[in-house]
C-alpha cells in the first residue's frame, strides 16, 4: 500500500484539495480523530474546510486541513453500521494511513489489505465527483 501507487491510482484526489479550500464548509474535525492521526499537538479539534456526500446511508467527507500544505483526510460514516473510517492523505493524495472505529469505540489502523480496498472505494467517489464536476 505504497502512498505513491494510491496517489497514481486517483490524479484528481489532490487537485481537489484546493477547491474544497477556497469553497468548502467550515468545520472541526473530531478532537478523538485528530489526536489519534497526531494532526493536533493536545488533540484538540481541528478546523478544516469540507465537501459532503450521502450516499445509500452513508456520508462522505472531504476534508482540507485549514493549515497544513493541504492535508486531507476522507471520512465514510456508516450510519447503519455505526462505523466511521478514516484516511489521511499526503499533499498528493496517497494514502499515509486508514483507520476504523465503530460507535464510540477507539479507533484502531486498518490491515493493510483491507485499508487499500476501503480507501480504493472512497478515493474512487471521489475522484468519480470531481471528473464529473466542471
Amino acid at each position: 500500500m505504497a502512498a505513491e501507487h494510491s496517489a497514481a491510482a486517483f490524479p484528481t484526489l489532490a487537485t481537489l484539495a484546493p477547491q474544497v479550500l477556497a469553497r468548502g464548509l467550515s468545520a472541526n474535525l473530531p478532537a478523538n480523530l485528530s489526536r489519534v492521526l497526531r494532526l493536533a499537538d493536545k488533540g484538540g479539534p481541528v478546523p478544516v474546510r469540507q465537501a459532503v456526500q450521502r450516499q445509500a446511508g452513508e456520508v462522505h467527507v472531504y476534508n482540507v486541513l485549514e493549515t497544513g500544505q493541504h492535508t486531507v483526510v476522507l471520512l465514510c460514516v456508516s450510519e447503519a453500521k455505526a462505523r466511521t473510517e478514516a484516511f489521511l492523505l499526503d499533499a498528493q493524495g496517497g494514502l499515509v494511513r486508514a483507520l476504523r472505529y465503530e460507535g464510540g469505540g477507539e479507533a484502531h489502523d486498518m490491515p493493510a489489505a483491507e485499508a487499500a480496498a476501503a480507501y480504493a472505494r472512497e478515493a474512487g467517489l471521489w475522484q468519480e465527483l470531481a471528473t464529473r464536476r466542471p
